[in-house]
């Protein structure tokens, strides 16, 4: 299965960890930079923000929210571009249990236990 580890440039700890916990049970995956949302004007979030919307969310409504938001919209376009059937995302400060390379066996896969 498709993994992809969202990452912020900024955050090389985080990106070395999730790398270790990944690398350590042999899981291929692909970092993608993560958006900053430190970095996005106020000119850009009005073109492709619907304020009125999220008025209804303010536990959503600050910068930070909107990267990862944005983020995780853009592996989902890869994902979609790419026709990949499905995909594993995560964020760089998941915590990696033992085991999980089985539960991302592919359906057919011989190792998937099916």
């Amino acid at each position: 299965m498709k993994t992809f580890v969202i990452n912020l440039e900024r955050s090389t700890m985080r990106r070395a960890s999730i790398q270790k916990q990944l690398d350590a049970q042999e899981i291929d995956f692909e970092f993608i930079k993560a958006v900053d949302g430190a970095q996005l004007s106020d000119e850009y979030l009005a073109k492709i923000c619907n304020f009125e919307e999220l008025a209804k969310r303010p536990y959503i409504q600050h910068k930070g929210m909107y990267g990862c938001i944005l983020s995780h919209y853009h592996i989902y376009e890869k994902i979609v571009n790419d026709n990949l059937p499905y995909a594993l995302v995560l964020e760089d400060d998941v915590v990696i249990q033992p085991g999980i390379k089985a539960v991302l066996a592919e359906p057919g896969d011989k190792n998937s236990g099916q």
